[in-house]
């Protein structure tokens, strides 16, 4: 190993594919080699014909992440970037699936990055946000004018389904606001969808938890959001949130997602999980510490949101490294198996 490199591990589950790979590349610290079964996959390199390649080592150099890797015979490096991009390389975007994600804000923040992440190779995300500038009634009000406009552009491009993200926009109309929106886009578009609120209840109900801690980035927002909760038949029995401003709540590190999320389940008796409501809380590096150390799932907005785009493909094999929604997979309940 050339000097100035850190060996991490010899880890024998290909990381394009390895979830614990990729929690230590933003973490920092070595895998979990118990959780990595033995596999081989298909890469193409740059330049390279696809190939069966085995990862034999992951490391540090010059503080970049350098995947070691065996091909026809040769040892080759390629950096953690090359490496994800390469898997792309050659195929047709979303080939498994083009899903249409729709972000109520402004601009796009860690979102991207966190669902590719988790989803398997070959689902592709079509992003575009509906422009909010913040969270007032009258811009939610104008960016809700110009869903169905957006959701019909996405849809000409290939979305096959699509998701809304936003709880505060969810939830703007009150209960059964969201299976509205839902309908709206299906009734414009002929493609079905979700809402980042809508999954997480309904992966709650799979999960069959009905009483909860929330935690939101939010504070303002809470009232409004337990209400919505509470009518859909989930008692909120203790909740926290945040007040930090709406620019810099995607820069906030995952350790103050993990006190945030700590501090609401503290104020809880009796819940039997914590709700994490917001994609812009940098929840999924610590959901599993959070499992870990309280005792009960953890459903965040992301990964309920991937639950539900995979069950809806089809692609049910549980994930390891985002909590215990993903890794146990359960299916979803009788009410919601409409989709």
């Amino acid at each position: 190993m050339e000097r100035g490199e850190r060996a991490w591990s010899n880890c024998p589950k290909f990381p394009e594919k390895c979830e614990q790979y990729l929690l230590c590349d933003s973490r920092r610290r070595a895998p979990d080699l118990r959780r990595c079964p033995p596999r081989r996959s298909r890469v193409r390199p740059a330049g390279g014909d696809s190939e069966r390649s085995r990862c034999s080592a992951i490391y540090l150099r010059d503080g970049q992440t350098v995947i070691q890797f065996e091909l026809a015979g040769q040892t080759r490096r390629l950096s953690a970037l090359e490496v994800l991009m390469a898997q792309r390389v050659g195929a047709e975007f979303g080939w498994r699936a083009l899903v249409g994600w729709i972000h109520s804000y402004g601009m796009l923040h860690s979102t991207p990055l966190d669902l590719y992440r988790i989803v398997p190779d070959g689902y592709g995300f079509l992003f575009t946000t509906l422009g909010k500038k913040d969270q007032s009634a009258e811009e939610t009000d104008a960016a809700l004018g110009r869903l169905l406009e957006t959701a019909q552009l996405l849809a000409a491009n290939g979305a096959e389904f699509f998701c809304i993200n936003s709880s505060p926009m969810v939830t703007h109309g009150g209960p059964g606001a969201d299976l509205r929106l839902i309908a709206s886009i299906r009734e414009a578009t002929g493609r079905p969808g979700t809402t980042t609120t809508t999954a997480a209840m309904r992966a709650m109900r799979a999960m069959g938890i009905t009483k909860i801690a929330m935690c939101s980035p939010y504070q303002a927002r809470n009232a409004k959001l337990i209400a919505f909760l509470e009518v859909n038949g989930f008692e909120v029995v203790g909740s926290y949130g945040m007040t930090e401003e709406l620019t810099r709540i995607h820069r906030l590190p995952g350790e103050v997602a993990y006190r945030v999320g700590r501090e609401a389940f503290r104020a809880a008796p009796g819940a039997q999980a914590l709700y994490m409501a917001g994609g812009r809380l940098r929840a999924i590096d610590v959901i599993e510490e959070l499992e870990t150390d309280l005792k009960v799932p953890v459903i965040a907005s992301t990964p309920a949101i991937v639950w539900e785009v995979l069950h809806y493909f089809g692609t049910t094999t549980p994930i390891d490294g985002f909590g215990r929604l993903l890794s146990e997979f359960p299916a979803l309940a009788a009410g919601d198996r409409q989709l």
